[in-house]
């Protein structure tokens, strides 16, 4: 019975450890399919933190996964697979506990954050940004029954008439961490907010019977300078400086990595 029950439990074990190893990667085929399904976002990330993992996170593959409805949450999560958990206060203090003023004064970089390590520059104090979610609004339908020439208009709302990061420098620096092999000027846009009694909000598309066109309009975005400062090898990333051609006037604005990551500053009257 002893030798029995043995084997029984050396197959039990055999079983599980093939069972392990057998695992499939997720992919970014099977989020796109949690997203389209309905999961909650926290669901999709716990799976995405089980692991195992087998991502493409090139800038291409990532605007396709934002195009297919997946959320900047999941995609942070795939971009960090095995340590979404962390919070933004943790990677907040980390961040200034290794990187206070210049990444070049001290002759290292600094980490590579989430979607893509974005950092508002201000004299010398450095900031990483945060990221907010957007919510998709739209003017009345209705009135291409009445119109046929009518044209909806999409808009991308953020929660809030004001951001939470503030300053008074009318000509703010911005650096950025981006995939080498991506065009920065595809990757990185400033662009003005407009300020509504509860959201800030921003056209993103417009459909009628003539046609549809989507991206920010020209009149919302503003003209920027890419300086590439310095490149890792084992990140495969280069670290950037964004620089406005013209100074800000008080308002609300944002910087947007991949089209649909809205890092939310505003600036205020000196």
């Amino acid at each position: 019975m002893k030798i029995v029950l043995t084997f029984l439990l050396c197959l039990l074990v055999i079983s599980v450890t093939a069972a392990q190893e057998a695992k499939k990667p997720l992919t970014n085929a099977d989020v796109i399919e949690m997203s389209k399904a309905g999961l909650p976002e926290r669901t999709i990330v716990l799976a995405i933190q089980k692991g195992p993992t087998s991502f493409d996170t090139s800038p291409q593959a990532l605007i396709q996964l934002k195009n297919q409805g997946v959320s900047p949450t999941v995609l942070d999560a795939m971009l960090q697979p095995g340590s979404a958990t962390a919070t933004s206060s943790q990677t907040a203090s980390a961040v200034r506990q290794n990187d206070n003023l210049n990444p070049l004064a001290s002759g290292s970089n600094p980490p590579a954050s989430s979607a893509g390590g974005i950092y508002l520059v201000d004299g010398s104090q450095r900031t990483p940004m945060k990221y907010s979610s957007t919510d998709a609004r739209s003017n009345s339908m209705l009135g291409a029954v009445v119109n046929p020439f009518h044209k909806t208009r999409f808009r991308a709302a953020l929660t809030g008439n004001h951001a939470q990061l503030r300053t008074k420098n009318t000509a703010p620096i911005f650096e950025a961490w981006i995939e080498a092999d991506a065009n920065p000027s595809d990757v990185i846009v400033i662009v003005r907010l407009k300020a509504k009694s509860e959201t800030r909000e921003i056209e993103t598309l417009r459909a009628g019977i003539t046609g549809s066109s989507s991206g920010f309009r020209k009149e919302d975005c503003l003209p920027v300078t890419l300086e590439e400062i310095t490149s890792t090898a084992s990140t495969n990333r280069k670290l950037y400086r964004v620089k406005l051609v013209n100074p800000l006037v008080p308002g609300e604005y944002a910087l947007v990595y991949l089209s649909g990551m809205f890092y939310d500053f505003g600036v205020d009257s000196n």
